[in-house]
């Protein structure tokens, strides 16, 4: 199986952070013989303000990316992720390897990139790490819905400049549960309107809009907001539609996101 990536932003502890995790390696990990976790840290020589690392040392981490990758073949280890935060970059396995193995590629590392590479290694037979580390929760699912528009909207030709409407859905169980989402995210939307269909376990939807840009970070603070309102009410957030803009400011057919339900990337 071919590995797919995915990647979002997130806290970690006090920091903001950015997971890119080995999506495919859900459906794998549990018949890999691989027993041992192994993650690789680095820490930035000069991290910007937010902990992240600066472009001049881009292609440096990228290379030591390759080389720690390289030294492991598919009977080895499996690559699941990758984590930057707070001035480090984290570079996550499962392997058979044991961990002498694995400090020995760590110090060689250095002599390529000049980077100290720290190393942990442990038992990892429940993959805790790739579970509660790695594989997104709700919130993280709803950045990658996010990124997708996103991408979605600049492979149309449109730069993401120009603010616009942009519309939202959520479904409940009751007419009162969308009644208490309302309430809640007033200060992030304003209600379009309301519909009801005759059966099904989400009978009551909302339509909702604001406006701003269509870019994934602007427009996760809202759809966090609503994502987050909606599941407290045991209801589902639905997505987002945004009108393409293209560099001239013209029009085109709205960018829809992947509904609440659709939890793979």
């Amino acid at each position: 199986m071919t590995d797919a990536w995915q990647g979002y932003p997130c806290r970690i502890g006090s920091h903001p952070g950015f997971v890119t995790y080995n999506h495919s390696a859900a459906q794998r990990l549990a018949q890999l013989p691989f027993p041992f976790f192994a993650g690789f840290r680095v820490a930035f020589d000069a991290p910007e303000e937010d902990g992240f690392p600066p472009t001049s040392e881009h292609e440096r981490l990228r290379e030591l990316e390759v080389f720690l990758a390289s030294r492991f073949s598919p009977d080895d280890a499996l690559m699941v992720g990758r984590t930057t935060t707070n001035g480090e970059r984290y570079f996550q396995f499962y392997t058979r390897l044991a961990r002498a193995a694995c400090k020995a590629i760590a110090d060689r590392a250095w002599d390529l990139t000049g980077y100290e590479v720290a190393i942990a290694h442990e038992e990892d037979p429940a993959r805790t790490t790739y579970w509660k580390e790695l594989y997104p929760d709700e919130d993280g699912w709803q950045a990658i819905r996010d990124r997708s528009l996103e991408r979605a909207l600049q492979d149309a030709g449109d730069p993401l400049t120009e603010a616009r409407e942009i519309l939202h859905w959520a479904w409940f169980g009751s007419a009162d549960a969308r009644a208490a989402f309302l309430a809640a995210v007033a200060p992030l939307a304003d209600l379009v309107a309301e519909s009801e269909i005759p059966e099904g376990r989400f009978r009551f939807s909302a339509k909702l809009r604001h406006h701003g840009l269509p870019d994934s970070v602007s427009v996760h603070r809202v759809t966090l907001g609503l994502s987050r309102a909606a599941r407290a009410n045991g209801g589902e957030y639905d997505g987002w539609e945004a009108q393409v803009c293209g560099p001239a400011g013209g029009d085109a057919e709205p960018a829809t996101a992947a509904g609440a339900g659709g939890r793979g990337p």
